[in-house]
């Protein structure tokens, strides 16, 4: 019963000092890798960036040309509305 008594805190001690330095190695590997997960979603984050500079430079081409249309539509529905009108007033004579 004394050797227990004895030999079980020491063997405790070094139980808990291999865990301890195991502990403290998963750490520093959980630390480096922390580091490369930032380095990457900070590359992420500068890529969606100049994706999300391309967009809108396409969405403002986009209403440009959408107002560029609606222009060139209203125009044409202009010159069909004199053209129609004067038929009706040629007709009504």
């Amino acid at each position: 019963m004394e050797v227990a008594n004895t030999v079980l805190p020491i063997i405790l001690s070094i139980l808990g000092s291999i865990l301890l330095i195991i502990l403290i190695i998963f750490s520093v590997r959980l630390l480096s890798t922390l580091k490369k997960i930032d380095l990457l979603i900070d590359n992420i984050n500068n890529k969606a960036s100049q994706l999300d500079n391309l967009f809108s430079i396409v969405d403002a081409t986009s209403n440009k040309l959408s107002y560029f249309s609606s222009k060139v539509i209203d125009g044409i529905i202009v010159v069909l509305e004199k053209i129609f009108s004067r038929r009706k007033d040629d007709e009504s004579e």
